[in-house]
């Protein structure tokens, strides 16, 4: 028996993917995946192909017409002047052409031998459509239309997908009816009814409609069409019917999560990872990390391939599944939402999520862009961490860290390394770095230490008279909160988390400028003013710490033009790192 299958995508940049029975296709917008599954499709059904990204394939040749003919089992028509033609369904599932092979014999033409590469040609050509089917986001809404056959032979033709299923019998239509409750509660029931025509009927329930389509012709009637759906439903019902009624050993989805919510979008991910098999194999092209999130929870022996466009070149890079899967699986990866970098040009790590919400509105406000993926790392004790599934994917990325990471050589070495920092630099960034902790911790120690015990003097002396009530617990509760006030102010660091650079003795400026320039070299951005809530000072946003300043920082940025600001010149640059181009 003849199996169809891609053994190999062959690159036009030289890179070699073998397929296996699933392969995810993700990246950036616009980065050529949907290019990559047309492409696909015409080395696979066209006797001419012309492509951009892929350059070949390769896929098992039969030794005859016969082997494949015997294996799908494909019967030609003869019309009556005793031409032979092929009509099966075009890869889009719909409308049917006809291939005229002519007044052949045959058992002659099914004999030919396919050790000529003409004849491979002629493979592709005459029964490519009996391989490949391929699904793309605005034919899906079709798909299931209402549809006539008027006097169709449905034995010998099939007009589209709804004719398929009628084909193929109640328990395939009881199967998509299982799918389609699970993800909408809703169900479908195939009405043929008025005899000339076939419609999917959606309702919450069909109890009580009569099984036989004669008794059931005028109760069918007052239940809504699939027609009138949202595209949702009707992109998940289509997909979803591809796999269980179409035969064909390939098939290719141009985001399948196209129109869904995500927990519809991870359902579909699941059914894709379900009747992916060495028979069917699928080739999907997506933007939906929660669509991968579906097939991860199902299987891990797929292949993932990310594509990238820089200038005029097409980068492609495989991706290890289980990293993937380890990423999903890991709390606070998951938390940060990391699956969803590989979709994007690149990513920014920064320490908290009030960081990322507030670059990322700088980001759009800068570029008008989404191009670039913000990941929230909780702490700068796991910035390092989250560099690390960067790193494994292949994914440019940049970390964002306040002024005080120079406090702290440990976690500051952690993470240049993993950002790629070594040698050399590596020596002369720790070496700026403790120069920095020395003298700063050394000569404003004393002064902080005097400062606390003064602070610790007036509190006390202020508790004796505000803090003493008939409400012992609530007093307690502004004792803590005015201790905690100077905990937090009696760090060495304080001001220069406040101030950053500004605060820094003139001597150490030049220590700090080279360290800032290897730093950004590797994609490590210290913020210079500071901390986050330090930029808009001078907009009348202050950088005190309390749960409202997002909200007052956010509608801040609404009344400036930040790309002229420092703030707006230091989020272009990191874009300028991420998405400097290489070819």
């Amino acid at each position: 028996m003849y199996s169809f299958k891609i053994n190999k995508m062959i690159f036009k940049n030289g890179v070699e993917i073998s397929p296996g029975c699933l392969t995810i296709i993700v990246g950036p917008n616009n980065s050529g995946k949907s290019r990559i599954l047309k492409d696909l499709l015409s080395l696979g059904s066209r006797e001419n192909s012309q492509t951009t990204i892929v350059q070949n394939i390769e896929y098992p040749i039969p030794t005859s017409f016969r082997e494949v003919v015997e294996s799908y089992n494909i019967r030609p028509n003869v019309d009556k002047l005793g031409n032979y033609e092929l009509c099966p369904l075009p890869s889009n599932m719909s409308d049917p052409t006809t291939q005229v092979l002519g007044q052949i014999n045959w058992d002659d033409f099914c004999s030919t031998k396919l050790d000529d590469p003409v004849y491979r040609q002629k493979l592709r050509r005459y029964f490519g459509n009996y391989f490949m089917t391929f699904l793309n986001t605005e034919d899906r809404l079709k798909l299931l239309n209402q549809s006539t056959f008027g006097a169709v032979d449905m034995r010998r033709t099939t007009m589209n997908l709804i004719h398929l299923l009628y084909k193929e019998g109640i328990a395939k239509e009881k199967l998509l009816n299982i799918l389609i409750k699970e993800a909408f509660n809703k169900e479908v029931k195939l009405d043929y009814s008025a005899l000339n025509t076939m419609l999917l009927r959606v309702a919450d329930d069909f109890n009580g409609v009569p099984s036989d389509m004669r008794e059931a012709f005028n109760s069918l009637e007052k239940y809504e069409t699939l027609d009138d759906q949202g595209d949702g439903l009707k992109s998940f019902a289509a997909t979803a019917l591809a796999m269980i009624v179409v035969a064909r050993p390939v098939l290719l989805i141009d985001e399948p999560e196209a129109f869904l919510h995500p927990p519809q979008a991870m359902r579909i991910g699941e059914i894709i990872a379900d009747y992916s098999t060495q028979d069917h194999q699928i080739i999907v092209a997506s933007h939906s990390a929660d669509l991968l999130r579906g097939i991860l929870a199902k299987r891990q022996d797929i292949q993932v391939m990310r594509i990238e466009r820089n200038k005029n070149c097409n980068e492609i890079n495989p991706i290890d599944a289980a990293d993937l899967d380890k990423i999903n699986k890991d709390p606070l990866l998951s938390s940060s939402r990391i699956l969803d970098s590989i979709f994007y040009k690149g990513s920014v790590i920064t320490e908290g999520d009030t960081d990322s919400t507030f670059y990322q509105r700088v980001a759009r406000r800068v570029r008008n862009l989404d191009d670039i993926h913000y990941a929230n790392a909780f702490n700068k004790q796991t910035v390092s961490r989250m560099a690390e599934p960067f790193v494994k994917l292949g994914i440019r990325f940049a970390a964002i860290v306040d002024f005080d990471i120079l406090n702290d050589a440990t976690t500051f070495e952690k993470i240049v390394k993993e950002m790629g920092m070594g040698g050399d630099d590596l020596e002369s960034s720790l070496k700026m770095v403790k120069k920095i902790i020395q003298e700063i911790e050394s000569k404003d120690a004393s002064r902080q230490r005097d400062d606390l015990i003064t602070a610790l003097e007036q509190l006390g002396i202020e508790a004796r008279k505000e803090y003493v009530s008939t409400n012992p617990l609530n007093d307690l509760v502004k004792l803590r909160i005015a201790l905690g006030r100077l905990r937090d102010k009696s760090s060495v660091w304080d001001t220069y988390k406040a101030n950053g650079f500004n605060a820094l003795p003139s001597h150490l400026w030049s220590d700090f400028y080279q360290l800032d320039i290897l730093c950004k070299k590797y994609g490590l951005f210290i913020v210079p003013c500071g901390e986050v809530e330090s930029w808009l000072k001078n907009y009348g946003v202050n950088n005190k710490k309390s749960r409202k300043w997002i909200e007052a920082a956010l509608i801040g940025l609404d009344s400036i033009d930040v790309s002229k600001t420092p703030l707006g010149e230091f989020i272009s640059r990191i874009h300028e790192h991420l998405l400097h181009e290489s070819c």
